[in-house]
């Protein structure tokens, strides 16, 4: 396999992990309040092959070794929080104190006291 055809299918299967949808997850919507998920997807990708030996094969190429790999890391960051007409980002960065915790507690509960 040639080098430039193993990055091409790494790159492709890359695609279909990363999309848009698991850095903006799915709306949690209850009457006004809608709570939407916000993750932070970091990868990284290396390639790398070469020639070895002297002897050609029978298509005048020297034998070849390839190899590729990936790491996909998704990390959530926060929340957009939308009621009526005030929106605002909760983040779970944890540096950022207790008082996103309180924040995102006293969303989850409107919201699941909105749904009984």
């Amino acid at each position: 396999m040639q080098i430039d055809k193993l990055i091409e299918g790494t790159i492709e299967n890359l695609k279909s992990v990363v999309d848009s949808n698991n850095i903006v997850g799915k709306p949690i919507v209850n009457g006004d309040l809608v709570v939407v998920p916000i993750s932070k997807i970091t990868f990284g990708f290396v390639a790398g092959g070469g020639e070895y030996g002297t002897s050609y094969d029978s298509e005048r190429e020297l034998p070849h070794a390839n190899a590729s790999g990936a790491g996909v890391n998704m990390q959530p960051i926060g929340f957009l929080v939308s009621e009526k007409n005030h929106v605002k980002f909760v983040s779970v960065d944890e540096s950022q104190g207790e008082g996103k915790w309180s924040e995102l507690i006293q969303a989850g509960m409107k919201l699941l006291k909105d749904k009984k």
